[in-house]
């Protein structure tokens, strides 16, 4: 990790988790919610289209779209 982020940061992040369990996500979940709110403001009642945009299932879009109602 050091050599992604560099030593002085690994040293403050290993200080930051003091000893608790660090979860470091995936790019995917890192960029979901932002995904997921740019769906909602996109949404003008076609879920087949947004499906088509984001490369997901109507049925997925539904679930996020409904999600936030």
């Amino acid at each position: 990790m050091a050599d992604v982020i560099g030593i002085d940061s690994l040293k403050k992040l290993v200080k930051f988790a003091d000893e608790s369990s660090l979860y470091i996500p995936n790019e995917n979940n890192i960029t979901k919610s932002i995904k997921n709110k740019i769906m909602k403001e996109r949404f003008n009642g076609n879920y087949k289209e947004l499906s088509r945009k984001f490369g997901i299932s109507e049925v997925q879009v539904r679930n996020i779209v409904d999600d936030f109602k």
